[in-house]
């Protein structure tokens, strides 16, 4: 590797996480990296690993084709852990190319060391989740399509489109990203007409050839053209969420009442056959119930700044210091945050959290010093326009579409575009660099600078 701090950072990223990984998935003790979630992506895991076959259809499939192999050759969920722990890694190697490309590489260093050592990233890596994998996916396609806006290169809005679709098999929210990268590529700055709708072209394109497969496969199978079927859930999930509110109830007993309603209408076999039609009926009753709390629903949805705390619950549970399943959410949607913490850790917050410190002030170090680059981009008069539509496709995409239902692993696909703003706003590099000038454009020494 040419540049020895990159392979140090990456060296430090690895031993941290496998450093807090290994004591749960040694220990015995599987609730410590398994999550109520993580059951049905261990199911399709084992169908594929046994006959080759795919029938979760609440559950995207990338999760279990990352993982059926491995597990298959091992018949152990610790190499899929591991495997989860490169896959967690290898993405700090994007956040530094799509630095590189943003910035200079100092800013490139300064993101991966962030990332290295963000609480986030490496609590939720070895889980038997898809937020590690699908956090790879979207870092590449960011820097993909950064790599198009200084390049121009074609094939990068190609790799751009074939990493999103990727990711959309892996997590469903990803799938309506491809409107996202039609606008940035659009966008482009200092690409003509033409080469702005070829690279739109490609990015749909192959964006669909990645993803449109399998949702056809889903159509076929009565599940809808749909990645999985579990958008509905919306409705026992943020729609449980909207009733505590106005009903002055707990979130997990509008859950189960909700939860219950649907067991009582899908028993009519006739009314709903497939998982489609379920689906219908569940975002029906979901978008009444918005229609009649438009306002309760809006404040929800854009209002929810707890998806951006660091996950230092997460790495103490792989610690073994606390448990999951404590029914925080609920007292942090009635009580709100303070309420939520004294909750989770019993009054012992300080002594709990005090090894976590410097990992924790990473994270919010990350935000601050994101913040203030995006403030420094708004108060420019020229130039900043596009840096905060890739900020709105690439940040705040990720961090309001889930609505209500939040938790800190949300945030990781927008961990990249963060990480790199944040190095900017750090160390106050990239001012005379915009979009508009392409990375590469003065090669040759005859050339006048730029």
């Amino acid at each position: 590797m040419k540049d020895r701090a990159l392979f140090w950072l990456l060296a430090a990223a690895f031993v941290l996480r496998a450093g807090i990984s290994f004591p749960a998935l040694f220990s015995g003790d599987l609730s410590r990296w398994l999550r109520p979630d993580s059951a049905l992506y261990l199911e399709g895991m084992r169908q594929l690993a046994g006959n080759g076959v795919y029938r979760v259809a609440e559950r995207a499939p990338g999760f279990a084709a990352f993982s059926a192999g491995i597990w298959k050759a091992s018949g152990s969920l610790v190499p899929v852990a591991l495997a989860l722990i490169f896959v967690g890694t290898a993405t700090l190697v994007f956040v530094y190319l799509a630095a590189r490309e943003y910035g200079s590489r100092e800013e490139a260093l300064a993101a991966t060391g962030l990332g290295a050592f963000h609480i986030t990233l490496i609590a939720n890596t070895p889980l038997m989740l898809s937020d590690t994998l699908f956090g790879f996916f979207a870092a590449a396609e960011f820097f993909f399509t950064l790599a198009f806006w200084s390049r121009k290169r074609f094939r990068d809005a190609a790799f751009a489109g074939v990493a999103g679709g990727i990711g959309a098999l892996i997590r469903p929210i990803n799938a309506p990203h491809f409107v996202v990268l039609a606008l940035l590529f659009a966008a482009t700055p200092g690409a003509t007409r033409k080469k702005r709708g070829i690279a739109v072209l490609l990015a749909l394109g192959f964006f669909a050839s990645a993803s449109a497969p399998w949702m056809y496969r889903n159509f076929r199978c009565g599940t809808g053209f749909a990645v999985d079927a579990n958008t509905g859930a919306m409705l026992h999930q943020n729609g449980a969420m909207l009733q505590a509110e106005i009903r002055h109830t707990s979130f997990e007993e509008e859950k189960r009442r909700l939860l219950a309603m649907e067991s009582a209408a899908f028993a009519d076999r006739e009314k709903f056959p497939d998982a489609a039609s379920r689906e219908k009926f569940r975002m029906a009753c979901y978008g009444k119930m918005i229609a009649r709390h438009p306002f309760v629903a809006l404040k929800q949805q854009f209002f929810n700044a707890p998806v951006l705390l660091p996950d230092a619950p997460t790495a103490l549970e792989l610690l073994g210091v606390t448990r999951p399943g404590r029914g925080t959410m609920d007292v942090l949607a009635r009580d709100g945050l303070f309420a939520a913490v004294r909750h989770y850790f019993h009054g012992r917050t300080v002594m709990a959290l005090l090894p976590l410190a410097p990992f924790v002030l990473t994270a919010f170090a990350v935000l601050f010093y994101a913040a203030k680059h995006l403030v420094r981009l708004f108060l420019r008069r020229t130039g900043s326009r596009r840096d905060i539509l890739l900020f709105g496709g690439f940040a705040l995409y990720y961090l309001w579409l889930p609505g209500a239902i939040t938790a800190p692993r949300y945030q990781i696909p927008a961990l990249p575009i963060l990480l790199c703003f944040a190095a900017a706003g750090l160390l106050r590099a990239g001012e005379k660099k915009r979009r508009g000038t392409p990375k590469n454009a003065c090669k040759s020494p005859a050339e006048p600078l730029c």
